[in-house]
């Protein structure tokens, strides 16, 4: 269990983290592990937005990747189809 919390400031102290957040992540609500688990949850987003934004996608971009999504798929379903056939 976490002896001292503290804010996350190096790649290890993330790793900890987690591996701490892991131990509590199921905690019933309520209970001091679940308290915890929040607030480990709080830092780690904290560290994660500072350390490693993920930026929204170009409108153009995005688009360009649900299209392939969505053709891909419709290339398996018909290759799929024509073994029936």
């Amino acid at each position: 269990m976490v002896k001292e919390i503290k804010p996350i400031r190096t790649a290890k102290g993330y790793e900890l983290t987690l591996e701490e957040l892991e131990k509590v992540f199921d905690a019933t609500k309520g209970t001091p592990e679940n308290d915890l688990a929040e607030v480990l949850v709080t830092l780690i987003d904290k560290y994660e937005s500072e350390n490693h934004p993920i930026e929204a996608p170009v409108p153009f971009e995005a688009t360009k990747i649900r299209h392939h999504a969505y053709f891909s798929r419709l290339e398996k379903s018909a290759q799929f189809r024509s073994g029936w056939l």
